[in-house]
């Protein structure tokens, strides 16, 4: 299978963001337009619903409106499971459904904004202590402005997104401006030691857990390319 990505994303090197971070050597710039975000196929390999952590480093030129990372699922439907979003105040949250109902969502929000221009790491945790938010390897104060940890996410049959969000009528939109790097999807709950200890360094695919790893470090160009997935359970899969 192939990741679908409309259009053309460009590779970069992350010049902002400390030399000695390694993860952030290369990374991959969304220009925010319509034809410009990747399409992840449907995959169980990839559909966690409990217990388990998402990673990414992020550098947006700017947030204006609702600002989509990922999403897992869609609204149309009621087949909703999460998303990660950039709130118009610059502040990073966390939605997520049991029920795959839009309309009935929870979400979690960091009370630490993000500043454009600024790289971060960025690393979320779901599990029955409720939803917690890392920058740079510190857990960030928050609060749920919707519900609250509902135990097992619903099960989507549909593309994980990233750049772009799907509106209820189907419409694309929400796209992220800036650059994307070192995403992984665990399906366990990374503590703060592993996080701290792992953020700013490479990963070798093979680590327990790991179900999506894109390093973004290779060119990418053209309306339908690959991107490598590196984490060996899942492997050539999700490319």
């Amino acid at each position: 299978l192939k990741i679908i990505i409309m259009k053309k994303l460009t590779l970069f090197f992350m010049l902002f963001c400390s030399s000695s971070l390694f993860a952030q050597n290369n990374g991959i710039y969304f220009w925010q337009s319509y034809d410009n975000y990747i399409i992840t196929p449907d995959n169980s390999a990839i559909n966690v619903i409990n217990n388990f952590s998402i990673e990414f480093w992020t550098l947006p030129n700017k947030i204006t409106g609702l600002t989509a990372i990922l999403q897992e699922g869609k609204c149309s439907n009621s087949t909703s499971s999460y998303s990660v979003i950039f709130r118009p105040d610059s502040t990073l949250n966390f939605v997520f459904n049991c029920n795959g109902n839009c309309n009935y969502s929870n979400e979690y929000k960091c009370s630490t904004k993000v500043l454009p221009g600024a790289c971060l790491h960025v690393a979320i945790s779901y599990s029955s202590a409720g939803v917690k938010i890392y920058f740079n390897g510190l857990l960030q104060p928050g609060q749920y402005t919707t519900g609250s940890y509902c135990g097992n996410l619903y099960v989507s049959n549909h593309p994980l997104l990233i750049s772009t969000y799907r509106y209820f009528n189907e419409t694309l939109g929400a796209w992220y401006y800036g650059m994307l790097d070192e995403l992984r999807i665990w399906n366990r709950v990374l503590s703060s030691a592993e996080i701290i200890a792992n953020y700013q360094n490479p990963l070798i695919g093979n680590e327990t857990g790991l179900k999506l790893y894109y390093k973004f470090d290779t060119n990418i160009t053209g309306p339908s390319a690959t991107v490598t997935n590196y984490a060996t359970a899942t492997g050539s899969a999700l490319n």
